[in-house]
């Protein structure tokens, strides 16, 4: 896992999606317990993938991107 945070943004990386959904509803359950919630519409779940492989690009098309504080 590798987590990357600026201010109050964050992004995780996982290996396997399960992984990704079961963080996503565990910080909703523990920021609840602090009266705190996520931004509706701000949580995202990518698959970020190689923009290098080309069948990766050809059976998924092209991938989505985010943009993060002097990122894309």
């Amino acid at each position: 896992m590798v987590v990357v945070r600026y201010a109050d943004d964050f992004v995780i990386g996982f290996e396997h999606r399960a992984e990704a959904e079961a963080c996503l509803e565990e910080l909703r359950v523990r920021f609840a317990k602090s009266g705190l919630k996520l931004h509706d519409g701000k949580p995202r779940l990518l698959e970020l993938r190689s923009l290098h492989s080309v069948e990766s690009q050809e059976a998924r098309g092209e991938p989505e991107t985010f943009d993060f504080p002097g990122f894309t």
